[in-house]
């Protein structure tokens, strides 16, 4: 599944890795500068 993710760094980054290391695509992510 292709995933378009979007998060602030402080929380994103368990949940982003728990997507890729369930073998999601994500070709965007999103996070505030």
């Amino acid at each position: 599944m292709k995933i378009i993710f979007m998060g602030t760094p402080e929380t994103a980054v368990p949940t982003l890795k728990a997507i890729v290391e369930k073998g999601h695509e994500v070709p965007l992510v999103v996070t505030q500068p």
